[in-house]
């Protein structure tokens, strides 16, 4: 099977490997302050994860931070991929060329529509990516305090409707509370916003993500640029323009990075969390 046909068969593909940002801020959770792993590293041990578990090559899909991360895997390690699935965009991209002037008009609706939404939207990115830890020491400290700054995402960013019900079990949302809570992972966590702003996704000339890469676009997403704008840096194969959903319904496990690997697998083959493979 080809890197093309792999993206695009209907037949089931088994997850091996879940790289979710919990797990990945766990593995620096003792010293939130001199610990540094930006999209970059977290890329290169994920295909280190890989090739530790037997395989040479294998598909990535990724969304919200595991967009970059899969990105970067897909720049950096090119004849380990067969291909990359993503249903977001790295805020940070910027290809080494510009859109021809019949397209400019889509760009301008996205700057204004990514304006709009930095200005009521963006707040909490604007201080995870620089004032980490100041942010970080009151959500340690407080339970509720860390419910509320992740609730009020998740109903954002599932495009609930005010006043409506979250479309996620009371199970996950206390789970994802209680993973952040006891292994005090939420330092860690903002942090990497401020990593990644020091190393954005910016192309250069002879630069370009080859890999076949399929785009999911939810329309309760993030601002999301043209397509003609993506496909200047990703080799698009496939851009479907999904019907609901908004940032956490991607899987809901909006910063997850997943590994997958072809038909040969095992049934049995199971989820191992980064964390694990770090030690």
């Amino acid at each position: 099977m080809d890197s093309q046909e792999y993206l695009t068969t209907p037949e089931p593909i088994l997850i091996d490997v879940l790289l979710d940002k919990r797990s990945v801020d766990a593995n620096r959770r003792t010293d939130h302050r001199s610990a540094r792993t930006e999209q970059r590293t977290v890329a290169d041990l994920g295909v280190g994860l890989m090739e530790s578990l037997g395989y040479t090559e294998f598909a990535v899909q990724g969304g919200d931070i595991g967009a970059g991360i899969g990105s970067r895997m897909a720049l950096q390690h090119p004849e380990k991929i067969l291909g990359l699935h993503l249903n977001y965009i790295p805020g940070s991209y910027k290809p080494a060329s510009e859109l021809r002037e019949n397209s400019t008009g889509e760009m301008a609706a996205y700057r204004r529509n990514a304006e709009l939404w930095s200005r009521t939207e963006g707040a909490y990115s604007l201080q995870q990516a620089t004032r980490p830890d100041t942010l970080a020491y009151g959500l340690n400290d407080s339970p509720i305090g860390l419910c509320a700054w992740i609730l009020e995402k998740l109903h954002a960013w599932s495009a609930a409707v005010p006043g409506s019900e979250l479309p996620f079990s009371l199970d996950e949302i206390l789970g994802s509370f209680t993973l952040y809570w006891l292994m005090r992972t939420i330092a860690s966590s903002v942090r990497i916003y401020r990593e990644n702003a020091m190393i954005p996704l910016h192309l250069k000339e002879s630069e370009r993500i080859g890999v076949p890469v399929a785009f999911a676009h939810f329309p309760g997403e993030m601002p999301m640029p043209p397509q003609a704008y993506v496909e200047l840096g990703y080799n698009i194969v496939q851009w479907t323009e999904m019907p609901r959903g908004g940032v956490t319904l991607r899987p809901w496990r909006s910063s997850a990075c997943w590994l997958m690997t072809s038909g040969h697998s095992s049934p049995r083959s199971r989820s191992i969390l980064l964390r694990d493979a770090l030690g």
